[in-house]
């Protein structure tokens, strides 16, 4: 492992995992849209141990199943195991005939807890994906990430989640905040193009909205709130449309209505 080589206890955690001799397990075929998370709740109804099933099956990548690959699940020591329907029949990892005389053990809770806890978090973060919580799935993309940023599947998850939620705030008209998303997913791929393009509209999007208000605000003669609105405008690009001319012109109407005001 390239973990911490200099630290033997943690080399030592993040082996794959070695199941004790006789260990009890049932073979699954995985089926087409399923997610260790999904298999985890099925046998233990338990989403949070689809780790276990990772190190059990020495699988690097949690997220990188397919229709028709076989897992085997073990069974694990105090927690009910709920072999699923067409599932092979229970086995032992050290008969390969499956001797039902051997009296085959279950995956300790010491053993439960050392399986690789980025997979947990990847395998949480992609289940989050596919339900459309981006931020949340964010959240645990980042926590694998912290422990290895060399894992190039984990910054692409990273990127199509930020580019997404881009999108949910885009509609929302939230156009600052989808900007700052879509740039996100820029910093892990600087040449998607359709990020790029959505940068840009939420930009032109953002000073329209802001520049019609401004019209709305000035036919009302409330020229303050025009000005406010233009100014948004005019910081963030001053050569958008007639932003420059209309800020001067009401900046004039406002200094005439304040000198009627003032005199006597």
């Amino acid at each position: 492992m390239r973990f911490w080589p200099d630290f033997p206890e943690v080399v030592e955690l993040l082996k794959p995992f070695q199941p004790e001799p006789h260990t009890r397990y049932v073979v699954h075929r995985v089926e087409e849209g399923e997610f260790l998370a999904t298999i985890a709740q099925k046998y233990y109804n338990d989403k949070s141990k689809f780790g276990i099933i990772a190190r059990f099956n020495d699988l690097e990548d949690a997220a990188k199943l397919y229709a028709g690959m076989k897992l085997r699940i073990p069974e694990i020591e105090g927690v009910r195991f709920s072999p699923a329907a067409g599932a092979q029949t229970v086995i032992s990892t050290s008969d390969e005939q499956a001797d039902e005389k051997i009296a085959a053990a279950t995956i300790t809770r010491d053993q439960e807890m050392g399986y690789d806890q980025a997979a947990i978090y990847q395998e949480q973060g992609v289940s989050l994906l596919e339900e459309g919580q981006y931020l949340a799935a964010l959240h645990e993309f980042q926590k694998v990430l912290n422990t290895d940023p060399t894992r190039k599947q984990v910054r692409e998850y990273m990127a199509w989640a930020h580019y997404r939620q881009g999108e949910v705030l885009f509609n929302h008209a939230e156009y600052l905040e989808a900007r700052a998303q879509f740039q996100k997913a820029l910093s892990y791929d600087e040449d998607w193009t359709a990020c790029k393009e959505y940068v840009k509209r939420s930009e032109d999007a953002y000073k329209e909205v802001h520049y019609l208000k401004g019209i709305q605000y000035f036919e009302e003669e409330k020229l303050r709130e025009a000005i406010e609105e233009w100014q948004v405008v005019n910081d963030m690009d001053p050569d958008y449309k007639q932003v420059q001319n209309y800020l001067q012109r009401a900046r004039k109407l406002l200094e005439k209505v304040q000198e009627l005001k003032e005199s006597p």
